[in-house]
């Protein structure tokens, strides 16, 4: 989902068709600032499953040739983000392809598709130095063994200005790959309560059908 009060400069994530690579579509972001959230970012609650099964977090990433970076230069990624508890304390780990290796020169052109995987690395917020880059699985190591993953988040910004253009798919976290299917947008799941009427509903076409069944001559 894209939560609403994490938009910002017009911001906004959707799956589109704008930019197809896995399928018929891909997550849009534009603008200033905007999160699009596998599970929750605010509650402790949220569990997908211990950080150490995690540390393949990877992702593609296409930067729209028509984007306009306000302030960290034209290849300017998209973010990769994981929420994670260790104990109480909540954690945010950040890929930016600004502070890989090489930094944005090593991208590839602007209007094509970069890849990551898990030997790119990514800062420790709460640490406050974006230089300090680990991959994941070092970070592993240093968290307690049942730290858990609360989030997985795509986003952009802020201050990155509202013409800004990109798009994700293919994001590999634990074990199951995510992409963004324009057509399954519409496959809306019945309610429970929805589930009962039809169940009812055959149940009562059934009993309708065994009173009008003729008789067999003997």
């Amino acid at each position: 989902s894209n939560p609403v009060g994490e938009n910002s400069g017009g911001g906004h994530s959707e799956i589109s068709p704008a930019s197809p690579l896995s399928g018929d579509g891909s997550l849009a972001l534009s603008g200033d600032r905007t999160r699009f959230v596998l599970g929750s970012l605010y509650s402790s609650a949220s569990n997908l499953g211990l950080f150490s099964e995690f540390t393949n977090l990877a992702f593609e990433y296409r930067i729209d040739p028509a984007s306009v970076s306000a302030c960290c230069g034209d290849k300017y990624s998209p973010a990769l983000r994981m929420i994670v508890w260790n104990g109480s304390t909540k954690e945010d780990f950040v890929f930016e392809q600004a502070y890989q290796t090489g930094g944005l020169a090593a991208a590839g052109p602007i209007g094509t598709w970069n890849s990551t995987s898990a030997a790119s690395t990514f800062y420790r917020r709460s640490l406050n130095n974006e230089n300090n880059q680990k991959t994941l699985a070092d970070w592993s190591a240093q968290l307690s063994p049942g730290a858990y993953v609360g989030a997985v988040y795509v986003g952009a910004g802020g201050g990155i200005g509202p013409a800004y253009r990109a798009y994700a798919d293919n994001v590999v976290a634990g074990g199951s790959t995510y992409n963004f299917e324009v057509s399954g947008i519409g496959a809306a799941v019945p309610e429970p309560a929805t589930w009962g009427l039809m169940i009812l509903g055959f149940g009562a076409a059934g009993a309708m059908l065994r009173r009008r069944r003729p008789a067999v001559a003997g």
